[in-house]
Order: C-alpha cells, then structure tokens, then sequence
C-alpha cells in the first residue's frame, strides 16, 4: 500500500479549468508541498520502502466529477505541466 503523509502545502495554482458541452469536465492544479511517503505490505504497516523524512514536491493534479463529486482523477510529475499549459494557451487563443 502506497503512503503518503503531506506536511505543509506551499503552493496551490490552478492552470486548466475544462468545463465545456461535450467534453469531461477537469480541474488541473499544480501543488508544491512537503511529503514523506513510502510502500507497506499489504498485510501489515511495516514500511518495505521509504524516502526517508519529509522531501518537496511538485507535482500536477487533475480532478473529474465523479457521482456528483469532485475527486482527484490522476496525480503526475511537473514534467507534464508543460502540457497542461499549452491546452490551456489553447483553451483561450482567439481564432
């Protein structure tokens, strides 16, 4: 099981709101936060892997209604923001 304990939130930023007709509605946020985290086995909370201490990170989430809630669809490395931006320089770009 994947752990994960956040110490403090630095920064939260929205970079692509997507809620038109016919597409899935999103929410993409860039995150920079302090967090440890690590892997237990599955049948007890021994830690089998672990970054030691609490560690920054950057990182993009994207979240989607799902039964009428918003919830966190996928969590990805700041390599991709990148690509949020652009769709969202698009989302914008007048024709």
């Amino acid at each position: 099981m994947h752990i994960t304990h956040v110490k403090s939130v630095n920064c939260i930023a929205p970079i692509l709101v997507r809620h038109a007709e016919g597409e899935d509605p999103i929410v993409v946020v860039y995150i920079r936060a302090n967090e440890e985290e690590y892997l237990t086995a599955q049948n007890d909370s021994e830690a089998v892997e672990e970054k030691k201490g609490f560690q920054p990170i950057e990182t993009i989430w994207t979240f989607q209604p799902a039964a009428g809630k918003w919830l966190l669809h996928q969590s990805e490395e700041k390599a991709s923001l990148s690509v949020y931006l652009r769709l969202s320089k698009e989302a914008f770009s007048v024709s």
